[in-house]
């Protein structure tokens, strides 16, 4: 007997869920979650994570927000203003903690557009989990809370499409689609003007959209997928030397020229130039 209960812990434990999905806060309204979003979260959770270079556990919590949010942390009160949302449609808030093996990923979805769980909301959840995962390992590599947001932001967007892929979650079109995001929503930061500033500032786009195409092409340059890549930026990162020795040796002079002015130069009278510039490694 105490062999059967052996087998059956140890079938317990293979069959553990590295997930683990827990409540928000109290009073965020966790409650009104859909059942589709906890069950899908959860499955795409576990997939992402087994085609994921992080090593450790995950805990996801979810709450729906309407309105304005308020949390206290110890003393101090943060307000934060949400955007209403149109009906039907979808916003996210998105933040991601490690400490030690142990990732928190914590999503705040915004807008009634949620509750039917549509293709297109399912879509937007796996993306953004993916691109969480992906900031995990990360962060696991060393630290980057202080790094250019393009970089950043750049390499989890970037890393989200391949994870996708290997979990199986997503086809070449699906990707396709996403580069395509990508270029467009990077061409409305291109016409503002040189990309750091917005950067600095915060941007989303230049951020998030033209640092995906940075790695994307980066990665393309010395033909590596950007996990591969990022382990050894990573490593540069972890010297003091830094970013540009490494860039240097690593792409050679032209790509790394390429990548600097497609960051400061301003081409709000040709993105699409600097696209394909950026993509031959030769602005």
């Amino acid at each position: 007997m105490a062999v059967v209960w052996s087998l059956l812990a140890l079938l317990a434990m293979a069959a553990a869920s590295p997930v683990e999905l827990v409540p928000d806060r109290p009073g965020i309204g966790g409650q009104d979650v859909p059942a589709w979003m906890k069950e899908a979260w959860q499955a795409d959770g576990d997939a992402l994570l087994a085609a994921s270079s992080f090593d450790g556990h995950l805990q996801l919590s979810v709450g729906m927000i309407r309105g304005f949010l308020v949390e206290t942390e110890g003393s101090d009160t943060t307000r934060v203003n949400v955007t209403t949302v149109p009906h039907g449609q979808l916003s996210l808030l998105a933040s991601t903690t490690l400490q030690g093996r142990m990732g928190r990923i914590r999503i705040l979805v915004n807008g009634d557009g949620w509750q039917a769980g549509s293709d297109k909301a399912r879509h937007l959840l796996r993306q953004n989990l993916a691109h969480e995962i992906a900031h995990l390992a990360q962060k696991q590599r060393y630290d980057s809370a202080y790094e250019l947001a393009a970089l950043h932001e750049g390499y989890a967007e970037a890393r989200a499409l391949d994870l996708l892929i290997d979990a199986k979650l997503w086809t070449a079109a699906d990707v396709r689609l996403a580069r395509l995001g990508f270029e467009q929503s990077c061409e409305v930061a291109l016409k503002r003007g040189p990309l750091l500033p917005q950067i600095e500032a915060g941007d989303r786009e230049a951020s998030y959209a033209c640092g995906a195409l940075l790695w994307i092409a980066a990665s393309e340059r010395v033909n590596a997928r950007p996990d591969v890549l990022h382990r050894s930026y990573a490593k540069a990162m972890r010297q003091p030397a830094g970013l540009g020795p490494w860039a240097r040796e690593t792409f050679g002079p032209d790509f790394t020229r390429s990548a600097y002015m497609f960051l400061t130069a301003n081409y709000s009278g040709g993105p699409q130039t600097a696209l394909e510039g950026l993509a031959a490694g030769r602005l």
